[in-house]
């Protein structure tokens, strides 16, 4: 069985206090089991005052994680908040990686992190591991479909979840992940989780009611590059739709593009994040030819009531030890100057019967399910993701 401990902080200025919170809440001489490993969240500014560092040193196992804007516990909500959360089992091993940079090559440097990561759990080459928990960084040249899709491949399409990195900047300029205390621009932060662990995941984004009734074709396109829709450029299907102004996309980041990989598992929201020099639409994720996608809209109402249903259908599935919570950092600014409602909903749902850790995520990594019930790594944008441990 794996069990959730979580503790979180306000306290940016004074790191031994800091510290002193975190312990106190957790409680490790009561509640800590054989194995453990913790997950950190913070707004940026906890970094530079070593609060950061003076909380990992406190503990006697890994800590990775990420900067964000936003961020809870059963214990507390804000947006500028410090929270860890700790796994911890009898039966279940972990083992916390951090690859070197990934700058200029991505997928050496991924395959040396995980074989260090398997051969600290004693597992053969061959051996998937149960789970794997990602932290991300974000690279302008490196997406984040293309590191999850490295990590599937190496961790031969063991179920991934986790999150890119962001922070409270338009530019996400001091977003940052986090290994024992130190945090890194460049680097991808991993947890393998071996043995019985049971957990099911969840994935919700916009209604489907606002989406454009007729799907788009993607017939040619690179990656994450839309190049052609319905046989025509894109930047010309997107003008029938009204949706250009001076050859770039009005308000692109805010627009959800559902995406329906047409083999049987749900859509997942992309965004397009601008419109190349060259009239092609960069998005964020992948957008294969011959996938259908259609276009969409998000309002406030929508982030609350999607959150909601994702709730309501984990607390449908039983018992739970435990969550991790995903949403993507363009629901909370669709929130307005209430950023926190959302956060503060699912505080209301949860009404602490389970513990759980909520961050904002410049992009959520999370398995969806195949007709046959086997998971599929995915990359999304507009979601709120789910991990939930029985």
């Amino acid at each position: 069985m794996l069990k959730m401990l979580t503790a979180c902080t306000r306290e940016i200025d004074d790191a031994a206090a800091a510290a002193k919170e975190i312990l106190a809440q957790l409680d490790l001489k009561n509640s800590l089991l054989k194995n453990a490993v913790g997950i950190l969240t913070c707004h940026a500014y906890f970094l530079p005052e070593g609060v950061v560092k003076a909380v990992c040193d406190k503990l006697p196992f890994d800590i990775i994680g990420t900067t964000t804007l936003g961020a809870g516990t059963d214990k507390g909500t804000d947006l500028e908040i410090l929270t860890l959360s700790v796994l911890t089992s009898d039966d279940v091993k972990f083992a916390a990686v951090l690859t070197d940079s990934l700058q200029t090559e991505q997928e050496a440097p991924v395959r040396v992190a995980c074989g260090s990561a398997k051969a600290a759990l004693g597992s053969s080459a061959g051996t998937a591991p149960s789970l794997v928990l990602a932290y991300a960084p974000l690279l302008q040249h490196v997406g984040g479909e293309r590191l999850v899709r490295i990590v599937n491949r190496v961790i031969d399409g063991a179920p991934l979840f986790g999150t890119l990195t962001c922070d409270h900047n338009f530019d996400f300029r001091d977003s940052q992940v986090i290994f024992n205390g130190q945090a890194y621009r460049d680097r991808l932060a991993l947890v393998f989780l071996s043995g019985p662990v049971n957990c099911r995941f969840l994935t919700v984004s916009v209604p489907e009611r606002y989406a454009e009734k007729q799907n788009a074709i993607i017939t040619e396109s690179e990656v994450n590059v839309v190049k052609k829709v319905n046989g025509v450029p894109v930047l010309e299907y997107l003008k029938t739709l009204g949706f250009t102004r001076e050859n770039g996309l009005e308000g692109s980041k805010s627009i959800p593009v559902i995406l329906d990989y047409n083999d049987g598992t749900p859509a997942v929201a992309r965004c397009f994040y601008m419109i190349s020099d060259e009239g092609n639409a960069v998005c964020g994720g992948e957008m294969p030819t011959g996938a259908t996608f259609a276009l969409s809209s998000m309002d406030a109402d929508d982030v609350l009531l999607s959150a909601e249903q994702a709730l309501d259908k984990a607390a449908s599935l039983g018992e739970c030890n435990g969550m991790l919570i995903i949403p993507c950092i363009v629901r909370s600014v669709t929130l307005g100057v209430d950023q926190l409602s959302e956060a503060r909903r699912v505080a209301g749902k949860l009404g602490g019967k389970a513990p759980y850790q909520l961050c904002y995520s410049g992009g959520e990594i999370c398995p969806v399910y195949q007709p046959d019930g086997k998971t599929v790594n995915r990359f999304h944008n507009f979601s709120f993701a789910v991990c939930l441990f029985q």
